[in-house]
């Protein structure tokens, strides 16, 4: 639930209105300002989302399914495969996984690091909260994807941890998995000469 209300602000000497004001901390614009260059504005203003009592409100729950942790990790796989159970919340599930890039490059399995990392990409951006979130969110799929690689014997690590380190590069920079043969070429040349070139499954 949020708290909206709207304003129409009016300078007491008549002049205009250079832009929109600055808003305090925990409010957010619900709509454009309008009335620049005029002495009056009107904005609609939200105070942010709060909870009833009754169930964690969508925010809160939104970042305890997003952070850099194994719990967090594992609360968000449980909902993804009980999505129904969540329903009231209206999270955005869908996901292309690893989106330009394999989603188990070298036979790592990426998939599901990349599904919760698209999880938070969309539903930050549903909320209007993205772009305060992003890096977190980015720093999130590189714990996932470590703690991925730490699964897989010590001789396959390296390649694993050098791979992670592409795929979390490429989010941080694009906003997603732009990952080149190249790179993971050079990866793969960290990988035991007694392997077929490919990670057994964890």
């Amino acid at each position: 639930m949020e708290i909206g209300f709207d304003l129409a602000l009016q300078t007491l000497n008549g002049a205009p209105w250079a832009g929109c004001f600055q808003l305090p901390a925990g409010e957010r614009y619900l709509s454009p300002c309008y009335g620049v260059g005029t002495p009056t504005v009107s904005v609609s203003i939200g105070s942010g989302e709060f909870g009833t009592g009754l169930a964690p409100n969508r925010l809160a729950l939104l970042a305890s399914f997003t952070q850099d942790s194994p719990g967090s990790y594992d609360a968000w796989n449980a909902a993804r495969q009980n999505q129904a159970a969540f329903a009231e919340y209206a999270f955005d599930w869908a996901t292309n996984f690893c989106t330009w890039a394999p989603d188990n490059p070298l036979g790592f399995s990426f998939e599901r690091s990349c599904a919760r990392h698209d999880f938070g990409y969309r539903n930050y951006k549903a909320a209007q909260r993205f772009e305060a979130n992003k890096d977190r969110l980015d720093l999130a799929f590189y714990g996932d994807l470590q703690r991925q690689c730490a699964t897989y014997e010590a001789v396959l690590q390296p390649p694993c941890y050098a791979l992670a380190f592409v795929y979390y590069e490429a989010t941080r920079i694009f906003g997603f998995q732009k990952v080149t043969d190249e790179q993971i070429a050079e990866a793969a040349k960290l990988m035991p000469k007694d392997t077929s070139g490919k990670a057994p499954s964890a």
